[in-house]
């Protein structure tokens, strides 16, 4: 098994410093007798989504608190 090297850093700090933003989570959903699906929502999750390219990072509970890597950087 390789060791993991934790002295040398895999990004450069500018590469995890994007904008994050919750938002809703959505599923489609077609009922096999009909025609057109439906959207249905998720009151229970949010999900984490990278606003430069629209990428979900994660999926949270509704009461999850968002801190930005800027953010946990200056805490």
């Amino acid at each position: 098994m390789r060791k993991i090297d934790y002295e040398s850093p895999t990004h450069q700090i500018d590469e995890v410093m994007f904008d994050v933003k919750l938002q809703d989570v959505y599923s489609s959903f077609k009922p096999p007798d009909e025609i057109f699906g439906t959207e249905i929502s998720s009151p229970n999750y949010k999900a984490v989504v990278n606003q430069q390219n629209g990428r979900i990072l994660s999926v949270v509970g509704k009461n999850y608190k968002l801190i930005t890597n800027k953010k946990a950087l200056e805490m």
